[in-house]
């Protein structure tokens, strides 16, 4: 049985949908990858992800934003948000490895609004006025 070596472990993290609408409904699946150098999934490791403290609060991760790698070394949350705008997560395992993947988070258009406001004018149209 061959063991992976954790201590060569690296990360890598995907998102299963980009652009997300930044409704707090719509959400994107994150996935980080743990394996050794050679390509062997390392299982039972667990996966912190994060976003910056400025806009951590717009979004929510799934779990707490902590998963455990299965034995094809994936360990997956949810990100939903309402703040639109290119946002970086941070997957980030013991001894200090990371990855960060740009999500990006777009206005929902099906509640858009429109504001028009018309001030009187004395503009000269044809020659009247």
């Amino acid at each position: 049985t061959y063991v992976p070596n954790v201590a060569n472990a690296e990360i890598t993290l995907a998102a299963s949908k980009d652009p997300v609408i930044a409704d707090n409904n719509d959400l994107t699946t994150l996935t980080a990858t743990v394996a050794d150098t050679e390509g062997n999934a390392i299982a039972n490791t667990e996966v912190t992800f994060t976003l910056p403290e400025d806009v951590k609060a717009n979004f929510t991760l799934s779990d707490g934003g902590k998963a455990v790698t299965d034995t094809e070394g994936k360990a997956k949350v949810t990100l939903k948000g309402t703040k639109a705008g290119a946002h970086t997560v941070t997957a980030s395992m013991a001894g200090g490895k990371s990855e960060q993947l740009v999500v990006n988070f777009i206005a929902d258009t099906l509640t858009a609004q429109v504001n028009l406001n018309v001030t009187e004018d004395n503009f000269i149209a044809n020659n009247v006025g």
